[in-house]
């Protein structure tokens, strides 16, 4: 983005004035996008050129997934119609839309007479254009965004990810089923040990003595917490850590163990996916690797605190490759390296996006022929928009 040289500058900078309290705030610029601010240029191709329609910017404070079309609504997203009557029907402008993602926080309104009263607005005033710009606005309300706070308090490694004999396959398959009956929020290890729900086989295998060693990172909705520095955290068998792992969660938030790797991919040592929404505890809840070539089992316990967390600290969006996902810092995962991700060119074979994300489409890598395109799929949160 070109630098904005100064904040004064006359038809280069126009701030957002209305009522306090939006998260989210936009700037218009007549001489190109704003420095340090996400800018979406405004353009009618159709204007003439002495009107400088190029180097127009709408830009906000964060990236809130915006698009403008000069053809026309985009299907899929939310959109509003951006148009001033006095311009003559040559100059294209009634089918001009600025657009935002389905389920957004944000509600905008255009106003080509002043501002709106009890709304944010920012004008949006191009000086070589003459028909009128100078009363047109866009302005905006936004939904009170919140979150809660989880804490992973305990974290036990029952069985490092080491294989499974026949026994343990057949007393880890059942563990898996009853995790899949349970949904959200997993089941405890203390439903395990219940033989009306599983039975003895599963109680005894949780009973055994393991040894081993995996080399455990810890992710909330993508974004590591264990370890805090370093390639991976040393996790024993039968070991206890009581972490202290806090994170920022809307709706839900998914904790996935992964075993690192050196040599190849990093391992997925499973997902527990836990409801936000209120306050209360899960305890020992198991953790299954989904391969049984790996063959882990841990137990994790949480707190939830309904309100508690900072709703800009939520995971906007993830990229997911076969085994794992990871945190995107812009809203369509653009310029971000893969991270080490597993791609594939079977999108099926990617991990799904949690409940609380939507698939938002793909990052393609192209190879160099024969090989196929591989892909990393892209999650992006239903209230981080």
């Amino acid at each position: 983005m070109k630098p904005l040289f100064a904040w004064g500058f006359l038809g280069a900078l126009v701030a957002a004035m209305g009522p306090a309290g939006a998260q989210t705030q936009f700037y218009w610029s007549s001489s190109g996008p704003i420095g340090g601010l996400f800018c979406t240029q405004v353009v009618e191709g159709a204007a003439p050129a002495e009107f400088t329609w190029r180097d127009n910017y709408l830009c906000t404070n964060r990236d809130i997934g915006m698009r403008w079309s000069s053809a026309g609504a985009i299907g899929g997203m939310t959109c509003t119609q951006i148009v001033e009557g006095a311009e003559p029907p040559q100059y294209t402008w009634r089918d001009n839309y600025l657009c935002l993602p389905q389920g957004s926080p944000l509600t905008l309104r255009w106003s080509s007479a002043g501002t709106i009263a009890g709304m944010n607005c920012v004008q949006m005033h191009e000086g070589r254009d003459p028909y009128t710009w100078h009363d047109n606005y866009l302005c905006w309300s936004e939904r009170r965004r919140t979150a809660d706070l989880l804490t992973i308090t305990k974290i036990r490694n029952i069985k490092p990810a080491s294989g499974l004999d026949a026994a343990g396959k057949f007393a880890v398959g059942a563990i898996g089923a009853a995790i899949s009956a349970a949904g959200s929020g997993g089941i405890s290890v203390g439903d395990l040990y219940d033989g009306a729900r599983v039975g003895i086989e599963v109680g005894e295998f949780l009973d055994r003595q393991f040894s081993g060693q995996d080399d455990l990172i810890v992710r909330v909705d993508g974004r590591q917490y264990l370890p805090a520095q370093g390639a991976y955290f040393a996790m024993q068998a039968g070991q206890v850590v009581y972490p202290n792992i806090q994170a920022a969660i809307s709706g839900a938030g998914t904790i996935q163990l992964i075993e690192w790797d050196g040599g190849s991919d990093n391992d997925n040592l499973g997902l527990l996916t836990v409801l936000g929404g209120r306050s209360y505890s899960g305890n020992d809840i198991v953790v299954v690797a989904p391969d049984s070539e790996d063959g882990s089992v841990y137990l994790i316990s949480y707190r939830v605190d309904a309100g508690a967390g900072n709703p800009q600290a939520v995971t906007p969006s993830m990229m997911c490759g076969t085994n794992q996902c990871e945190i995107c810092w812009n809203l369509d995962c653009s310029g971000q390296g893969r991270g080490g991700m597993d791609r594939d060119g079977d999108k099926p074979d990617l991990l799904r996006c949690p409940p609380q994300f939507d698939e938002a489409g793909f990052r393609e890598f192209d190879m160099t022929w024969p090989a196929e395109d591989v892909y990393l799929r892209i999650c992006r949160h239903k209230a981080a928009r």
